[in-house]
């Protein structure tokens, strides 16, 4: 399970230095659906610990062993559904203004 989970954020890998770079996720993205694009760039970002746009080996099987951790909480696939039943554009991004007009929305 921790290999099949560090797997989709090695696909990314497109150099195949062993490490996944934001440009990579970027360029690995645009062959992506929009939806996938989105729960792509939500992994890069958790697992990226130390907030330098590149992923090393060792943060993506932190976050794998984070992701088998959480698994029997909730489900990361019903979070990402949850996070962009909010992008109203449909642009496959959540912005500030799109969370606000929600909370209005939601708070009447």
């Amino acid at each position: 399970m921790r290999v099949r989970q560090a797997e989709s954020l090695l696909f990314m890998d497109l150099n195949a230095d062993g490490s996944v770079s934001i440009e990579e996720l970027k360029a690995y993205n645009r062959t992506q659906e929009p939806r996938r694009q989105s729960q792509n760039t939500l992994a890069f970002l958790d697992a990226d610990a130390n907030e330098d746009d590149v992923l090393t080996i060792v943060e993506i099987l932190q976050f794998a062993d984070k992701r088998i951790a959480k698994r029997g909480r909730v489900t990361s696939g019903r979070v990402v559904e949850g996070i962009m039943s909010m992008d109203i554009d449909g642009d496959g991004k959540v912005t500030t203004r799109e969370l606000v007009e929600v909370v209005k929305a939601v708070s009447g």
